[in-house]
């Protein structure tokens, strides 16, 4: 297991206080029925923790969530964070068979869930969203964290390449990683950033700890199918986005010549044709590539703001506290203060590393003279 890193880090906690302190009346969180400063969003937040403790979570629990992109939510993975237990999202899209399974798997104290999917599983101790939070329950201020580095996340990939796993990240992880991506791409006090990718995937949790670092704003939209006349409406100025929905986006859109308040739109999650790159520049999109991986907490990779056509047709550079290496056999390897703890298998984690430290990606790439990653393809998948 990767030990705690040297560099202090706040607590969860520490922040909470801080937000709800010097950005008491700057908005937190924006949702189609209302919204939250910093000051009401750790009011709920305690309120929350109260409803959950009330319900048995404790320190080294893990609550399993089952919704679908709420502003609830937040309030709620906050909530358990608090209380040093361990947050668990799961995708609405599974069928009732996979979420039993992975249930077993996890071995949740609890399950929560929003009520129009409660009828997709079955669990002895389910909390409706909806109620746990209008519970009047609250903690009376901010709890100190007994240990200073919790497990905050257990995330379950994709399974594209086979049986999914279980990925295990400490708060340090996050923390981290939403430093590093903020070094590159601020998000700071009046940005909004549209929370479009699912919680349960990591990079929409990776949005909610660069808010509260950088004191930004996470946006929840009830249009599924939302144009630049809603975002520029909302003051959206970041945006997290696959090939697909970027694609959708410039078809839409292909004869505006003016982004604002756009000042970021991140494109990863897999390869991307190099004719949307060119496109989205010629329209002049505030656009950054990035490579990364549920393993390394997010980003690992990613273009700066300003750089070249030449440059957004590579995943960009090495961010702050993760560290990338290509083999001999081209596979890209990573580690650093973002490496996870570990996959969750019989009760514990497991942490495949070389003899060196290193992660092995099962990607293959290849560093330009200039230090930008080329992502070209999945190690299994090449011909030698």
């Amino acid at each position: 297991m990767p030990e705690f890193s040297t560099e202090r880090f706040p607590s969860l906690p520490d922040l909470l206080r801080k937000r709800a302190s010097s950005f008491a009346s700057e908005m937190a969180l924006l949702a189609p029925e209302r919204s939250w400063t910093y000051s009401e969003l750790v009011t709920d937040v305690l309120r929350v923790a109260g409803a959950l403790k009330k319900a048995g979570v404790k320190k080294g629990d893990r609550v399993a969530f089952l919704s679908h992109n709420r502003a609830e939510v937040v309030l709620a993975f906050y909530a358990t964070w608090l209380l040093e237990a361990t947050v668990v999202p799961l995708s609405f899209r599974l069928p009732p068979e996979n979420i039993a399974r992975y249930l077993e798997l996890v071995e949740p104290s609890l399950v929560v869930v929003e009520e129009q999917l409660s009828d997709a599983l079955s669990f002895p101790t389910i909390v409706e969203l909806e109620k746990l939070v209008a519970t009047p329950a609250k903690l009376d201020d901010v709890p100190s964290w007994e240990q200073p580095n919790p497990l905050v996340t257990m995330v379950f990939t994709s399974g594209s390449m086979g049986q999914p796993r279980i990925v295990c990240h400490r708060w340090s992880n996050h923390y981290f990683s939403a430093k590093g991506a903020n070094a590159n791409i601020p998000f700071k006090l009046r940005d909004r950033w549209l929370a479009n990718l699912p919680l349960y995937h990591v990079g929409g949790l990776a949005v909610l700890f660069r808010a509260l670092l950088g004191g930004g704003c996470v946006v929840f939209l009830q249009e599924k199918d939302w144009t630049m006349d809603i975002l520029r409406e909302k003051g959206i100025t970041h945006l997290s986005l696959v090939t697909t929905q970027l694609k959708r986006l410039l078809d839409r859109e292909n004869e505006r010549q003016q982004w604002e308040p756009l000042k970021c739109v991140l494109l990863g999650g897999g390869p991307i044709p190099e004719s949307l790159v060119h496109k989205a520049h010629r329209l002049r999109l505030p656009l950054f590539t990035t490579y990364g991986s549920t393993e390394m907490s997010s980003q690992i990779t990613t273009t700066a703001p300003g750089d070249s056509l030449q440059h957004l047709l590579t995943a960009g550079r090495v961010l702050p506290y993760r560290e990338v290496t290509i083999a001999p056999d081209g596979e890209i390897l990573v580690k650093g203060k973002t490496l996870f703890q570990g996959y969750w298998e019989n009760r514990s984690f497991h942490l495949p590393l070389d003899e060196h430290g290193w992660f092995h990606t099962g990607d293959v790439g290849r560093m330009t003279i200039d230090g930008y990653l080329k992502v070209i393809g999945r190690k299994d998948n090449m011909f030698i």
